[in-house]
């Protein structure tokens, strides 16, 4: 430790430094806390190594920083003759006053946060939730249940070979099995067909929803990858018969941002299942909240208070110090005041003390001569 004092400047114990680390550890601390409690009730949040980094790790290595930093600085103090037990008994009483204090003022806030997370998040939301989601996918099975019996009843060799004789309107044919149909096309592949091989054999309903023919080639049996911003349903279908090969698209109205309120819908149920899931560690989320993020600036405060304290004490240990000389009848030393304080007045008044025993000494030496 001897070695580590002799490396390390002095000027990292003084005070405008000290204010500095004062608040490189507060926005520290605040930018922890900001990343971390925004993402606390994320699903994702403990099982990733960014969750435990913020949450365990960064603070933990703060705190344990701050712990080093403070011993270094004691030491110092105490190897260097500044510290002195008066200092450290207003230090001891200041640092249980702000650790006392700021452990209340969190408890009480984290105790207000957890009731009003348990009472906006009770029992019933994750219920709820859990319904609407139900409730949704029973609405897109039903959906695709109903696609798909077009598909099986539309979409087939004979049917396309009598649509192609007898060319029939099959949207009122669509929308008896599907209420919601948009828009049906089928196409025979034909080389010879320019630009794209594809032959028109059906293209009917809303062309707004027609599916690209130059896309045609990345049509497969089964439903399109949806997107939040769809409005259909697409399915496609595959159909070889006679030697030919036809391509099948059929599209169904869904309700606006269906996919994007399912998704919401979805998320936000994992969010209050994570929410449910901390329930019981609400009563300890101001607790955690106090260690994890409020002790290092509360630590960094003591660190700069002791400073402070060991500052305005020095006076008095030079006081102390030189009314122990005064005692022992060593008068040849002077206190320099610094301000108007009692610790200046003190100063004078015992500089004024030191001054008359040696006036009255030399006035007692003028009258023993004068009588011999």
């Amino acid at each position: 430790m001897n070695q580590l004092r002799r490396v390390i400047p002095a000027t990292i114990f003084s005070i405008p430094f000290l204010l500095f680390l004062f608040v490189l550890v507060l926005v520290a601390s605040y930018l922890l806390a900001d990343n971390s409690i925004s993402g606390l009730f994320s699903p994702t949040m403990f099982s990733t190594p960014r969750g435990f980094l913020l949450l365990v790790v960064a603070p933990l290595s703060l705190i344990l920083f701050l712990c080093l930093f403070f011993y270094m600085l004691f030491s110092h103090t105490w190897h260097t003759g500044r510290s002195s037990r008066f200092g450290r008994k207003i230090f001891v009483l200041l640092a249980v006053l702000v650790t006392v204090t700021s452990l209340s003022i969190t408890l009480i806030v984290g105790r207000f946060t957890g009731i009003a997370v348990s009472s906006g998040f009770d029992g019933d939301v994750p219920e709820a939730l859990r319904a609407a989601r139900e409730i949704s996918d029973l609405y897109q099975n039903e959906r695709k249940l109903a696609i798909e019996r077009v598909s099986f009843r539309f979409f087939n060799g004979l049917a396309i070979v009598n649509q192609r004789a007898m060319r029939r309107d099959w949207m009122d044919e669509l929308r008896v099995v599907d209420a919601y149909a948009a828009a049906c096309q089928v196409y025979r592949e034909d080389a010879n067909v320019t630009p794209y091989g594809y032959e028109a054999v059906i293209e009917t309903g809303d062309m707004d929803y027609f599916f690209p023919r130059e896309e045609l080639y990345t049509v497969r049996d089964g439903f399109f990858p949806t997107n939040a911003d769809d409005r259909v349903l697409r399915y496609g279908k595959l159909v070889r018969y006679s030697n030919e090969t036809y391509v099948c698209v059929y599209s169904s109205l869904i309700p606006t941002q269906l996919f994007a309120r399912d998704a919401l819908i979805r998320t936000v149920y994992e969010e209050s299942r994570v929410i449910n899931a901390l329930d019981r560690i609400m009563p300890y989320l101001g607790l955690w909240i106090f260690f994890m993020f409020c002790l290092p600036p509360v630590m960094m405060a003591v660190l700069l208070g002791y400073v402070l304290v060991m500052h305005l004490v020095t006076p008095l240990g030079s006081a102390a110090e030189f009314s122990g000389l005064l005692v022992e009848g060593n008068r040849s030393f002077r206190l320099v005041p610094k301000g108007g304080d009692e610790a200046g007045v003190i100063a004078e008044n015992l500089n004024r003390l030191a001054e008359k025993p040696a006036e009255s000494e030399k006035r007692g030496d003028k009258k023993a001569s004068l009588r011999l």
